[in-house]
């Protein structure tokens, strides 16, 4: 996490004042889980439903050309899923509560203009750091530590689109997992994340 900080640090030192702006956003992940070992799509086989998360942090952007920018940021990012399936087993049912807390560090190339009220695209790369969370098995006595069960790194791809309003901007994107985050080697087990997200920004 140290890593993922002093990077967000540099990255606002590095520019000048007038190259660059500082923003703050608000919004919610709508997110799910690949989960699959070598013979079941086990997120197919207990029906993972998706689940709304928080997702509210800062934004940086620093100009390069009038139409292209550097753009990063930081965001406390809340995503998981659910399962109402019941999967039997020698301890009963085993359907699960997942809500996984990052931190998300994006790095990415922002296409845009410098009208008012202009659309944009963004699209790059992001690391995530596991903060913590829940990784509960309903309908058992039993609950798993999230660091037993999930790698504390991720990185991925994601893409945004949005529409800037003066000093205002709505955002929709959408972050895919690359990496395998699963801590479970004893099965198999493959998980990668995945979110839809919107957010609404306010560049100062």
């Amino acid at each position: 996490m140290r890593a993922l900080l002093l990077t967000f640090f540099m990255i606002l030192s590095l520019s000048s004042v007038k190259s660059q702006e500082v923003g703050f956003h608000f919004g919610l992940n709508y997110a799910n889980m690949l989960d699959e070992d070598f013979t079941t799509t086990v997120s197919d086989f207990l029906d993972f439903e998706s689940s709304v998360g928080l997702r509210i942090g800062l934004d940086f952007k620093h100009r390069i050309t009038d139409n292209i920018h550097f753009r990063s940021g930081l965001s406390f990012s809340q995503i998981g899923y659910t399962s109402d399936r019941v999967q039997q087993g020698p301890l009963g049912s085993a359907a699960r509560d997942v809500n996984l807390n990052y931190l998300q560090l994006p790095l990415h190339v922002l296409l845009t203009s410098d009208r008012d009220i202009a659309p944009y695209i963004s699209g790059g790369i992001y690391v995530s750091y596991l903060l913590g969370g829940k990784f509960e098995l309903i309908d058992t006595p039993f609950d798993s530590d999230p660091d037993n069960e999930i790698k504390k790194l991720d990185l991925g791809a994601s893409a945004a689109a949005g529409v800037k309003i003066k000093s205002f901007a709505i955002e929709l994107g959408y972050d895919l997992g690359l990496l395998n985050v699963s801590n479970n080697t004893a099965e198999n087990s493959i998980r990668k994340t995945r979110s839809l997200f919107g957010k609404l920004i306010y560049w100062f």
